[in-house]
């Protein structure tokens, strides 16, 4: 019986794959037909005219929201896809930087953070306080460059008193973040293999990282298997 459930499981595939082929399209298209006068972070969604041959083509496998599709549909579904693509992927430059934190080597002098008992952890507490000194004067390193840009478009500003302050905290709120994420992942995982169907066990284990920060250091096949 094992033969046919994972038969049927590899028959799924090629649905969820055409998604995100789409996903990807629109993004090329995006990227390469953009106005140049147009700010490069405002960059504006593919045009329905643009989208039409490949909403034809696969006219039999398009999600609920793009049946029959017109152009207020299109703009409706592509904006909101956008929408959540950015999203995960600012998150992802956070969960970047509780990467760093505990384990970048460039700013400290401190041993990494394998296992880290309490957030008031003396070492975690050492390595932040280095990330930030980092942040303040980067040089000319490029993830604390790029950690820079990351706080300054959520809010942040290390460089004075008081913004120091808040962007320790907002650093803080994101390691209890992720090691509450981490926990749920992990309970979600063991749950999905306790599954006495194997089909639906590896089914909801492929599904444990759908909301996940995209992360913008890897390669792109590794963030769309997220």
């Amino acid at each position: 019986m094992a033969v046919p459930k994972m038969k049927s499981l590899r028959s799924q595939r090629p649905l969820r794959l055409v998604s995100v082929l789409m996903v990807g399209l629109a993004g090329i298209l995006l990227f390469t037909h953009w106005d140049k006068q147009t700010d490069a972070g405002h960059r504006p969604i593919i045009s329905f005219a643009r989208a039409k041959p490949v909403l034809e083509a696969f006219s039999d496998k398009l999600p609920p929201h793009l049946k029959n599709p017109n152009e207020s549909k299109w703009k409706t579904w592509a904006q909101h896809e956008d929408d959540v693509i950015r999203a995960r992927l600012e998150q992802g430059a956070l969960d970047s930087m509780i990467n760093l934190l505990l384990f970048g080597t460039s700013f400290t002098s401190q041993p990494r953070v394998i296992t880290m008992h309490d957030f008031d952890d003396p070492v975690v507490q050492s390595r932040l306080d280095d990330l930030l000194e980092g942040v303040r004067n980067p040089g000319n390193n490029e993830r604390l460059i790029f950690l820079r840009n990351v706080l300054r478009r959520s809010g942040m500003d290390p460089d004075s008193s008081a913004g120091y302050e808040k962007t320790k905290s907002f650093v803080l709120e994101n390691l209890r973040r992720v090691v509450q994420e981490q926990t749920t992942f992990q309970k979600k995982f063991d749950e999905a293999t306790r599954e006495n169907n194997q089909e639906d066990g590896l089914s909801e284990r492929s599904r444990v990282f759908r909301d996940r920060g995209i992360s913008l250091d890897t390669t792109i096949l590794s963030s769309f298997g997220n």
